[in-house]
């Protein structure tokens, strides 16, 4: 899938359109923003379910989340177990490369973490997303 990845000091924003599947009508468009400094990833989808969570291990690692459907919304926790940056793409960040992927072609994103719904048993996730850029424009 491709996308747009952009650094600007502090932050790293990458959005990208994943294509309808199963009962989706719609595609989705995704957007993850990375704040260094706070050490907190927000991650969104738009589409006919919204969804906003947050991740973050500064201080207290938990956060809120919502996720909108179109029968209601439902508010959630996210305990934050991990939350790993690749170096590349901070070097990024902080300027210091335009273009270093890794060698294995590209950069991961990792969130580990529990989801915890109201009156629902916890459920434990682990996300990586693998970020390879095509060429020095710094898109994926």
């Amino acid at each position: 899938v491709s996308g747009e990845l952009t650094a600007e000091r502090e932050l790293l924003t990458l959005t990208w359109t994943q294509p309808a599947s199963g009962e989706e009508t719609q595609d989705s468009l995704y957007a993850i923003r990375y704040d260094r400094l706070m050490d907190r990833l927000t991650l969104t989808r738009h589409c006919e379910v919204h969804m906003e969570i947050a991740f973050s291990c500064a201080g207290n690692a938990r956060s809120e989340g919502l996720l909108s459907t179109p029968y209601g919304d439902i508010r959630m926790d996210i305990e934050t177990k991990e939350l790993a940056v690749s170096s590349g793409l901070l070097e990024l960040m902080a300027g210091k490369t335009r273009f270093a992927p890794s060698e294995e072609g590209g950069f991961d994103i990792r969130m580990r973490y529990l989801l915890h719904v109201p009156g629902e048993e916890s459920i434990e996730n682990d996300v990586i997303i693998r970020v390879c850029l095509e060429n020095k424009a710094d898109t994926l």
